[in-house]
């Protein structure tokens, strides 16, 4: 019987290694992407026409700073608010 198709059956009977992670540090990885995503969303509202220029300023801004800060709980809402309340948003 041809194996075609099948791929190497050493390389397929190989077990994966698992690498056991804290809490924290999955907690930290998947808000890296969540952000991650959250700009490319951000950027991809603004080429559509769905969010002008100055708010995808303030949202990136936003999604950066909490990229610089990945340790801790996203809150991203009062940079904003404070952006707004400063009245820099014409």
């Amino acid at each position: 019987m041809s194996d075609a198709g099948y791929g190497d059956k050493e390389a397929t009977s190989k077990k994966f290694e698992v690498k056991t992670i804290s809490i924290d540090d999955l907690v930290t990885e998947l808000r890296h992407k969540y952000l991650t995503i959250i700009k490319s969303l951000y950027w991809e509202f603004f080429e559509e026409g769905q969010c002008g220029p100055e708010a995808v300023v303030v949202l990136m801004e936003s999604a950066d700073r909490a990229l610089d800060h990945e340790n801790t709980p996203v809150n991203s809402w009062e940079f904003i608010k404070t952006y707004i309340l400063s009245g820099q948003m014409s």
